[in-house]
């Protein structure tokens, strides 16, 4: 027995020489077979990976499953994850899903914390097993409390998720936490989106910052385009587009569409670059061939209103029933409106209101005024003042400001129901401060005649004010007068001319 011992630990020391390096590795093999050969189950792992990897040996899979099965079979938890990987993968034997739940169980019970992780998959998945999230969460949890670390970071996904276990977000931060301060990246860009959204924890832009920052530093795209778009609000961190189109590049060159589509935006807007609707196109285009629902009815728009990048209604209609395909309901309305006004399509004011309608399901404010207007004027629809102030009502209530209008023009001239002069202020003031030229004027004239409300000059000339800066013409004309005469307004002729 003696002599066995010493005669390993001469073959072992031969055997550490690494795979690496011609007569090395051929010694190394030497050393491995030959403990392999006399029944040592380690020796025949490592001999199983030489011949798996070519080191020291013609690469053999046949070989390599021949060793690993003989080490695994005595047991050698190490062995028996190697071989269920093997089955797993049908590297060098048929792929054997079942087969390598067995091996990997006989591992998981040996207390072997990569083979716990791999049951988890396979419970996880239906794998080899009858899928069973519960039973996958007791292998993973095992995993995870021996810190290996891609466990922490799935027990912590099964918390979030209330995948096996009952949703519990403070149990997902606690295991995203032990896996992030292990430097996983999904598990450190997962805590900083809890952060974020303040799910398990008090919400904290601080901490959002720097576990987004660490995730984004190893490369992790999603933390990489979310660090981006905080630079961008200036959510954490002090705003800066240099910031923001540096981090939304980096995750672009790893594929990440929405980052794509970020910098199709910071282009179009001129956030932090010079403003370029045909660089903005570009990468709309990038993010909406990658199938990105948003980029494709950006796109759509951007074919339909960008003139320098070049108009071409057939294509925005192209994308937008590409975004529309996928149930993204902002690209309902816009195809209501093409069909409504004939743009790249056939004008079709029934297909107008099919579209409007599904949007309006979604509660898409524009599409309930549109299709409110449909009613009030008989397009598509048999004319309905009944349904068409409903719609017009919901589209206000939705802070659609032409809808407020409409509504408190109704109201004041007493179309669709009883008049009411003081709601029709209310919702006249509720359009002009979301900026309505024309519910601006009609208040403007309001406080000048005292209708409805106390008189004022100084109130109609803020209100017209407002308007004429959106050249609202008869808005203009007042403020030439208020400045001629001085009502309101400090008098001054030359202001009045202009």
């Amino acid at each position: 027995m003696l002599r066995y011992a010493i005669l390993c630990l001469s073959l072992f020391h031969l055997a550490c020489l690494t795979c690496n390096g011609g007569e090395k590795e051929k010694k190394a093999v030497e050393g491995y077979r030959k403990a392999a050969e006399q029944g040592d189950a380690k020796a025949q792992l490592d001999l199983a990976r030489c011949y798996s990897g070519g080191k020291g040996v013609a690469r053999d899979e046949k070989k390599a499953i021949q060793w690993s099965r003989k080490a695994a079979e005595q047991g050698g938890h190490q062995a028996q994850l190697d071989l269920g990987w093997r089955y797993g993968n049908g590297k060098g034997v048929a792929r054997d899903p079942k087969q390598a739940v067995v091996w990997y169980r006989k591992s998981a019970e040996q207390g072997n914390a990569s083979a716990q992780y791999n049951l988890y998959h396979c419970y996880s998945h239906g794998t080899g097993v009858e899928k069973d999230d519960a039973e996958a969460v007791a292998w993973c949890r095992k995993a995870a409390d021996q810190g290996y670390v891609s466990a922490q970071y799935a027990l912590g996904l099964c918390y979030s998720e209330g995948k096996g276990v009952e949703k519990d977000d403070a149990e997902a931060v606690a295991w995203y936490r032990k896996a992030a301060e292990q430097g996983q990246a999904s598990a450190q860009y997962a805590l900083g989106r809890r952060y974020y959204k303040g799910l398990g924890v008090e919400r904290d832009y601080e901490q959002m910052i720097i576990w987004y920052r660490k995730a984004a530093e190893q490369g992790q795209a999603s933390a990489q385009y979310a660090l981006g778009k905080r630079y961008a609000w200036g959510q954490g961190v002090e705003q800066d587009y240099q910031q923001a189109m540096k981090w939304q590049r980096k995750a672009a060159a790893q594929g990440q569409r929405e980052a794509m589509f970020e910098i199709g935006h910071l282009y179009a807007t001129g956030a932090g670059v010079a403003e370029n609707d045909v660089e903005a196109r570009k990468w709309y285009i990038k993010a909406a061939e990658k199938g990105y629902a948003r980029a494709q009815c950006e796109l759509g728009w951007h074919f339909a209103h960008a003139e320098l990048a070049g108009i071409d209604h057939i294509k925005a209609v192209k994308w937008y029933r590409k975004a529309a395909d996928q149930d993204y309901y902002r690209a309902w309305y816009y195809l209501g409106r093409c069909y409504a006004e004939g743009k790249g399509v056939e004008q079709d004011d029934q297909q107008a209101v099919s579209w409007y309608r599904k949007a309006v399901e979604k509660k898409h404010p524009r599409a309930e005024f549109h299709l409110g207007k449909c009613y009030a004027e008989g397009k598509g629809v048999d004319q309905d003042d009944e349904q068409a102030v409903s719609l017009f009502r919901k589209a206000a209530e939705h802070g659609h400001a032409e809808a407020q209008y409409s509504l408190g023009l109704r109201y004041d001239i007493g179309l669709g129901f009883e008049q009411d002069r003081e709601e029709a202020l209310q919702w006249y003031r509720k359009a002009a401060e979301r900026g309505y030229a024309e519910a601006q004027s009609n208040l403007g004239f309001a406080y000048a005649d005292g209708d409805g409300v106390d008189q004022s000059d100084e109130e109609a000339a803020q209100w017209w004010l407002k308007a004429a800066k959106q050249d609202h013409a008869l808005a203009q004309y007042r403020m030439g007068v208020c400045y001629y005469e001085g009502r309101g307004v400090h008098k001054d002729l030359l202001t009045a001319k202009e």
